[in-house]
């Protein structure tokens, strides 16, 4: 396969979690971020890229665990990087950019436009990837306890998005098999310039993994499916 497989580490008060549709107070994993990332490494030539959420920032509206993050990154020298959680102001994006990773934003796309605008001019599209988490058919936003309906496609055109991230809340951390909303990725895709469109939620195996390539994604974040079944289970 040549989709890209991206684990996963959420992180909440320090430890690295696991949570069911997204709700605190479901964490069935609740582990070491850094024995996740030994793990994790033990694959570096087989992972590109890791995909790292700061939970409580994501609850908070600012970086909350961003000291351990740190950490991670300075660990990890030669795979790519993405942070989201809690980026809702330019001096947020700013603190990530300079370890060198990628950042995901989300709420701000549809709760404070302007200020998205500025992180992606100031820090450019190849360095902004944008989450559209999608929850009961509505986009889920700050920390996916609001929903918003506003027009994706053309917030992201003014921001010249071309890193889209879809999340389905619904069996997210579930295992139940992702739901992605076809409709919307079909309009992407057709609508913008989408250099990396990664896939998230409810992910079980390899089938899923064949599945979502075949609807055009080129990246598909594991989260419970590591902690319960490895990355081998992936990449062998």
């Amino acid at each position: 396969m040549s989709i890209q497989i991206i684990p996963s580490i959420d992180i909440s008060h320090g430890h690295a979690v696991k949570r069911v549709q997204g709700v605190e107070g479901t964490e069935v994993v609740k582990v070491s971020p850094f024995k996740v990332l030994e793990n994790i490494l033990a694959y570096r030539d087989k992972i590109r890229r890791i995909h790292i959420v700061d939970l409580d920032g994501a609850k908070e509206g600012y970086p909350k665990n961003f000291e351990i993050i740190k950490q991670i990154v300075e660990s990890v020298q030669d795979i790519k990087i993405q942070v989201g959680g809690g980026i809702r102001k330019l001096e947020h994006a700013l603190m990530y950019v300079k370890l060198g990773v990628d950042i995901v934003i989300s709420s701000i796309v549809f709760k404070d436009f302007e200020e998205a605008k500025k992180i992606v001019e100031d820090i450019g599209p190849e360095k902004v990837f944008v989450s559209i988490d999608i929850k009961e058919g509505k986009i889920a936003i700050s920390g996916w306890t609001e929903c918003s309906v506003a027009d994706v496609v053309d917030r992201l055109r003014l921001l010249d998005i071309e890193n889209v991230i879809h999340t389905c809340v619904d069996v997210e951390g579930t295992l139940q098999g992702p739901r992605p909303y076809v409709d919307l990725i079909n309009t992407l895709r057709k609508e913008l310039r989408i250099r990396n469109l990664f896939y998230a939620g409810g992910v079980r195996d390899k089938n899923d993994v064949k599945m979502l390539e075949k609807f055009g994604f080129n990246g598909v974040i594991i989260g419970m499916a590591m902690y319960m079944k490895g990355l081998e289970h992936f990449l062998s």
